[in-house]
């Protein structure tokens, strides 16, 4: 699974792409909040992986 963030400041535009070669998903959004809550999933993504190679 890849998991590709952009942001364009100039445009204040976020997009997420999420893909595993079978599956395309794509979001776009322009709204604080869901930056925000964007940068707290890519945290637990990050927490979760870096536990699973500790181990």
């Amino acid at each position: 699974c890849r998991f590709v963030i952009k942001y364009r400041h100039c445009d204040g535009v976020l997009k997420v792409k999420l893909t595993d070669d079978s599956v395309c998903v794509q979001y776009k959004t322009e709204h604080a909040q869901d930056i925000k809550r964007l940068e707290k999933l890519t945290n637990q993504l990050m927490r979760h992986m870096a536990l699973k190679e500790g181990k």
